[in-house]
């Protein structure tokens, strides 16, 4: 690839063992520094040194923010986070 505008993941890492999977999120991470990367993932640890994060239901943004905001937020994000999946709204 030559100087792309963006980057585009879908799950880089879910079919990684967890010692491949931390080598191929430090080389995203390099990568995050000079290119936007949109990175969709399903296991949030992933999602802790992201610049933004949005959460999305039903095919709807129902929150944004850093990690940190949003698990100050206590909302949906918060509540998958910690595996409470009952009474997301």
């Amino acid at each position: 690839m030559r100087k792309p505008k963006i980057f585009l993941l879908d799950e880089a890492t879910s079919a990684l063992d967890s010692t491949t999977e931390k080598q191929v999120q430090v080389a995203v991470d390099r990568v995050t520094e000079k290119y936007t990367v949109v990175n969709a993932v399903h296991r949030i640890s992933i999602a802790k040194n992201f610049t933004e994060i949005f959460v999305f239901k039903d095919g709807k943004i129902v929150e944004k923010g850093t990690y940190r905001d949003l698990t100050k937020a206590k909302g949906v994000f918060y509540k998958l986070e910690r595996g409470i999946h009952e009474d997301i709204e």
